[in-house]
C-alpha cells in the first residue's frame, strides 16, 4: 500500500498545472472576469469559455472567436493585434427590433444592396440594452465572401475546400476613432446576423481562471 501511495505522490507532482495569462490562449471551460469597463452589462461580467469557434475573413483571415457565457448573456471575444499593440474585440448580437432603433432598417437595406464599399450607419437612438455597446456614426470597411468554421483552428490549417454552406457575405463598418464596429453577416437564405463591436485594453480582464482538470 506504501509502495503505491508514493507511486501516485511522484506522478502528481509531475503535473504541471496549467497557466493563464493572455485570453489569446483561452480554452474551453476558461473563466474570464471584466472589471469596469464602461459598458453597463459587460462591466464586473464573470463569463465562461463556452465555444471556440473560427472565422476566415478573407484571403486566410483567420480569426479565433471565443463564445463567453454570463449566466445566460452570450457575448464573443477576439483578440486583435495592429500596430498600436493588442485590443480586445467583443461583440454582442443584436436582434432585429434593437437593430431599427439604432439604424432603421433602411440603412441596412442601402449597405446590403449595394456592391460598393463606401456605406455608412448613422445612429438615431440607443436601447438601454446596448449602453455602451455604441457610437454615432460608423463607415464602411469591408465587403467580401467569408467563411464561418465550427471549432478551434489555432493550431491547425483551415480547410482548403470551402464548405457553401459556411459561407456568407460579411460586412464590416467602423468607427472614425476604430473603438466601435458593426459585422453583418448575411447567410444563406437571407438570413442576417448583426453584432456590435467593441475594441476594449486587454486590462479590462481583471482576472481569468484555468478551467477545473
Amino acid at each position: 500500500m506504501n509502495f503505491f501511495k508514493r507511486l501516485m505522490k511522484g506522478h502528481d507532482e509531475n503535473v504541471v498545472p496549467r497557466v493563464l495569462d493572455h485570453p489569446e490562449n483561452l480554452q474551453m471551460g476558461d473563466i474570464i472576469k471584466f472589471g469596469f469597463c464602461g459598458i453597463d452589462d459587460l462591466s464586473n461580467a464573470t463569463t465562461v469559455v463556452k465555444e471556440i469557434n473560427t472565422y476566415d475573413l478573407n484571403a486566410n483571415l483567420k480569426k479565433t472567436v471565443f463564445t463567453l457565457d454570463a449566466a445566460g448573456t452570450f457575448y464573443f471575444l477576439s483578440v486583435q493585434s495592429s500596430r498600436a499593440g493588442e485590443t480586445l474585440e467583443i461583440g454582442k448580437l443584436i436582434l432585429p427590433p434593437v437593430v431599427d432603433q439604432l439604424f432603421t432598417f433602411d440603412q441596412f437595406a442601402n449597405i446590403i444592396e449595394s456592391e460598393s464599399v463606401d456605406g455608412m450607419l448613422t445612429r438615431k437612438n440607443e436601447p438601454d440594452e446596448v449602453a455602451g455597446w455604441t457610437t454615432e456614426t460608423y463607415y464602411q470597411e469591408a465587403y467580401n465572401e467569408a467563411y464561418f468554421h465550427s471549432g478551434d483552428y489555432r493550431e491547425k490549417s483551415l480547410p482548403l475546400s470551402k464548405d457553401p454552406s459556411s459561407a456568407f457575405d460579411y460586412y464590416a463598418m467602423v468607427s472614425q476613432d476604430r473603438k466601435y464596429a458593426v459585422q453583418i453577416e448575411v447567410h444563406d437564405g437571407s438570413r442576417t446576423d448583426v453584432l456590435l463591436l467593441v475594441y476594449l485594453p486587454l486590462r479590462s480582464i481583471e482576472e481569468m481562471w484555468p478551467a477545473k482538470g
